[in-house]
């Protein structure tokens, strides 16, 4: 009779050929029926059938359809080997399903070899493999003889530096060709194209080595990319390039002069206009002017102008104002009341009518006075004669005072006391006062 019912719940149900059931043998006695050889052969070829639609524990025999486990698991099971053959959790924990432990060929011609061998690549097929070296151009692959396919990254051939000599990398095959899947960063930009449809970085050359010139030419792109982005206003972020697409020294000043309220504002907030200091050639600098009391322009010089306005001269009184003239002067701090400068309210006019303690007024040279005395005894015979100071008895004449004749001569010279010139000052080192604009 054999098993009944359906999947996955199919009993075994007994016969003798006549009779089915549990109770085959009761039914044939209570019938006299007699228990012929016959009988017995239907029995026992019914049991024999059943046997044979069991699965042998020794591998007698196969399944013929496929085993419901009922939530059941299998255990204790031996690692796969072949590609038929059953996985067990560790070996895809492992990798081992993925990973390619021998790695042959050259560095752009990889052959690859896992266990159990694959039957080549399969669209969604991933790999994963050790490179024994650096790629130096485009990468084919062969995967356990299956034949040589393209290893490229996202969707472009390889250039060189993708694969790393002891770096694990993954790979995938679309059904064409492979895919890197793990790249250097380095590598990842270089395969991206940028608007001219060149790489991104692209900084080997021809034959895959890094130099000067390759990286200058890249500079240029990333540059020429960004320049022919639009900002806001619809006009180039950058714009510095002509019509021909090159950067130029034209171009690049051109570019600053579009930008230039922007670079002053910044400047600005470091070294404010009308800054002064000294400076060590005889030529200012960029956006400084020499503080030589010349009348410069109220538009051209507007920041500046806004800081001094007159003070220093009104110039033509419209068009132009004064820079302070600090050509051979010595700058003092003003004394602001502190008294440090005794003659404060005598300082002259700044050049708006502005006089005495107050930032810009001037000052004529002056030297502290200087005194002395000579003294010179007359009418004791003795004719002493001293002097102090400046002043210096000559020695000459007649001095005692007792038969007459010249009294004596007595000079005045500083420079007995004092380091003169033709005039007062401190020891000093000439700069140039430049003032910001």
């Amino acid at each position: 009779m054999g098993y009944t019912g359906s999947a996955p719940n199919q009993v075994y149900q007994r016969t003798d050929g006549s009779r089915t059931g549990s109770a085959v043998n009761v039914e044939a006695e209570a019938a006299a029926i007699n228990n012929t050889s016959a009988l017995a052969d239907a029995r026992e070829n019914d049991l024999a059938a059943a046997i044979n639609l069991l699965w042998l524990r020794n591998g007698g025999n196969a399944p013929s359809a496929n085993l419901p486990m009922n939530t059941k698991k299998f255990t204790g099971m031996a690692q796969g080997s072949a590609r038929t053959d059953s996985i067990r959790l560790d070996q895809c924990q492992d990798g081992d399903l993925i990973y390619a432990g021998t790695v042959g060929g050259t560095a752009n011609a990889i052959e690859l070899t896992m266990t159990p061998a694959s039957g080549g690549g399969v669209e969604g097929m991933m790999v994963l493999f050790i490179p024994g070296s650096d790629n130096t151009s485009s990468v084919t692959v062969d995967l356990d003889g299956s034949g040589a396919e393209a290893l490229e990254l996202n969707s472009a051939a390889l250039v060189g530096g993708e694969l790393q000599a002891g770096q694990p990398a993954i790979i995938a095959h679309d059904g064409t060709n492979w895919q890197l899947v793990t790249a250097s960063a380095l590598a990842v930009l270089a395969s991206v194209a940028n608007g001219r449809g060149a790489s991104l970085i692209g900084v080997e050359d021809s034959a895959g080595n890094f130099d000067q010139a390759t990286v200058e030419a890249v500079l240029a792109e990333i540059i020429a990319d960004y320049a022919a982005t639009t900002n806001g206003n619809g006009a180039s972020k950058i714009g510095i390039e002509d019509s021909g697409g090159l950067i130029t020294a034209t171009t690049v000043e051109g570019a600053l002069a579009e930008n230039r309220t922007a670079i002053d504002a910044a400047e600005n907030r470091i070294v404010p206009s009308g800054a002064i200091m000294a400076w060590p050639t005889g030529t200012a600098p960029s956006n400084w002017l020499e503080c030589d009391g010349s009348a410069v322009s109220r538009t051209t010089y507007s920041a500046l102008f806004a800081v001094i306005g007159e003070t220093y001269g009104n110039g033509d009184g419209s068009t132009t104002f004064n820079l302070p003239d600090l050509r051979g002067e010595f700058i003092r701090g003003f004394d602001n009341s502190a008294g440090n400068d005794p003659d404060a309210a005598s300082r002259t006019d700044r050049g708006d009518g502005t006089t005495g303690d107050n930032v810009g007024t001037k000052q004529d040279f002056a030297l502290e006075n200087v005194t002395g005395e000579f003294s010179h005894t007359v009418g004791d015979g003795s004719g002493n004669r001293t002097g102090t100071g400046p002043f210096t008895d000559n020695a000459d004449g007649n001095h005692s005072g007792g038969g007459g004749g010249t009294v004596g001569r007595v000079t005045f010279d500083l420079s007995n006391t004092a380091q003169t010139s033709t005039e007062t000052r401190p020891r000093n080192v000439a700069m140039m006062w430049i003032i910001k604009t």
